[in-house]
């Protein structure tokens, strides 16, 4: 019998064969339960979701490892453990190593974790990395990286290099730059006072 794909985003290198029973019910299992963490995070039951994926982490499977390390990155920036979420960060970036297709995007959100941490000559040279590793991205993404930044820089009182960073930002699409946000959001930075952006 032929092959059967299915969306599954910690679903092994190649497609299981349509008798391999076992391993779906694994990921299918695997799968509710980074759906069931995810839930727990729309609602902001940071105990709860910490807990399961924990469990998660332990996995003898490091793809499944590796994604609920980047769930726990999120749990740590939602909760203000900007040092814990970018160690996780870090450890996912040479987990996944040179061809890391979302390395634009984790680089983006470690830039606004360590810049939280006061550490902003380091944010701005992870920052200049996120934008070489997004040029390849949805425009939005560089719009994300940017107004971060900008963001980071006026907190810093540095106004001028705000509003520069600001007038570097490309045109984007509403949609992409949205769906960008919600992606990101424990990331997403408050906007600048309008007089320095827009």
């Amino acid at each position: 019998m032929g092959q059967r794909s299915f969306p599954a985003p910690c679903a092994p290198a190649t497609t299981p064969n349509i008798g391999d029973n076992q391993r779906l019910q694994i990921v299918d299992k695997t799968e509710k339960e980074f759906m069931s963490v995810i839930g727990l995070m729309e609602k902001k039951r940071w105990d709860r979701a910490t807990a399961r994926l924990e469990v998660l982490t332990a996995s003898g499977d490091p793809e499944v490892a590796d994604k609920a390390n980047n769930l726990m990155a999120d749990v740590y920036a939602a909760t203000g453990r900007n040092a814990e979420s970018e160690m996780t960060l870090r450890r996912s970036i040479e987990y996944r190593g040179a061809d890391n297709g979302a390395l634009g995007n984790q680089l983006a959100c470690l830039c606004v974790v360590v810049g939280r941490q006061g550490r902003f000559k380091e944010a701005d040279e992870i920052m200049r990395r996120a934008l070489d590793a997004a040029r390849s991205d949805l425009p939005a993404l560089t719009v994300f990286i940017l107004r971060n930044a900008a963001y980071m820089h006026w907190a810093n009182g540095e106004p001028d290099h705000a509003r520069e960073i600001y007038s570097q930002i490309p045109s984007y699409k509403k949609d992409d730059l949205e769906f960008v946000i919600e992606m990101n959001k424990y990331y997403l930075e408050p906007a600048v006072p309008k007089e320095i952006g827009r």
